[in-house]
């Protein structure tokens, strides 16, 4: 699950947090959006924030996730993973 709340539209079609009044821009492409996504993960390492994500594909080496409301895909290495959820991925049943 992700973060919830509504929003509205801002200016030329960019989406409005109602919490934060963040203006989230029109999603970029390219090497834009691979920096964008870094900026946004730093953000949020710095305030603390915890990143939630939607699991696309499960394999032997991990997850890949679609990160900041489907906008980016991140690979979570399932060394990296501590859940009893994880045990059939890992291969122990």
């Amino acid at each position: 699950g992700g973060g919830g709340g509504g929003g509205g539209r801002g200016k030329g079609g960019s989406k409005t947090d109602a919490k934060t009044g963040a203006v989230a821009k029109k999603p970029a492409s390219g090497p834009q959006k691979n920096e964008d996504a870094r900026k946004a993960l730093a953000l949020a390492l710095e305030t603390g924030e915890p990143v939630f994500g939607r699991v696309e594909v499960a394999n032997r080496g991990g997850l890949i996730l679609r990160i900041f409301n489907g906008r980016f895909r991140a690979f979570l290495p399932l060394s990296q993973m501590a859940s009893s959820r994880t045990a059939s991925i890992k291969g122990r049943h």
